[in-house]
């Protein structure tokens, strides 16, 4: 096996071999006069800002973007922002990775989150809308969400406390609800050492 191939694919590499080149190969071209140096900064910089996104979601949005091209004949690139928010309508940058965002959810909406019941619907609400519910309306959906899901965990693990087994989908939802109760934890438990700490100070 030769060194190459024993080399790890960077994130950029992925990107680039899942979307970039593809789209490339497919006719995407950046317009003309647009400095070599320019264009692979702004090819980095887009591969550094959709890392997180899955193959899928990579492979996904490549197809967007050969088939909304700009220019007459839409063979350039979209514009930065248009693919940035393509990719967060496809799949959702995760809270932790928006700072801002993180920060207000570390913040006291999240230990009330927690105490009400509403942990993951409202992480999730963060997470795909990036910011606080603004009205009763969209409290009253984030309510509603956290009522489902904590019935539906309910079920599923109570069948796994009495010896049964749960159907696969059942099984792999809970693991899911789970990975967002652990991970909205993290950051709310961040929030409380913090603001302890600065109480202590």
């Amino acid at each position: 096996m030769t060194e190459e191939q024993t080399t790890t694919e960077t994130k950029r590499d992925r990107v680039r071999r899942l979307l970039i080149t593809p789209a490339q190969e497919r006719g995407i071209r950046f317009r003309r006069g647009m400095a070599e140096e320019d264009q692979r900064k702004a090819l980095d910089r887009l591969c550094d800002e959709l890392a997180y996104l899955s193959d899928r979601t990579l492979q996904a949005l490549r197809e967007w973007i050969v088939s909304h091209g700009d220019g007459a004949e839409r063979t350039f690139w979209p514009s930065h922002a248009a693919i940035l928010s393509t990719a967060e309508a496809y799949e959702p940058r995760p809270l932790e990775e928006t700072p801002g965002v993180a920060s207000w959810f570390r913040s006291r909406a999240g230990a009330e989150a927690l105490a009400d019941g509403r942990l993951i619907a409202e992480f999730l609400w963060w997470e795909r809308k990036k910011r606080p519910p603004l009205n009763t309306h969209e409290k009253g959906l984030i309510a509603q969400r956290a009522s489902d899901i904590a019935s539906e965990m309910a079920r599923t693990q109570d069948k796994l406390n009495r010896g049964m087994t749960p159907l696969q989908p059942d099984l792999e939802q809970l693991e899911y609800w789970k990975g967002l109760q652990d991970r909205a934890l993290r950051l709310v438990r961040e929030g409380i050492e913090a603001r302890e700490g600065e109480a202590a100070a």
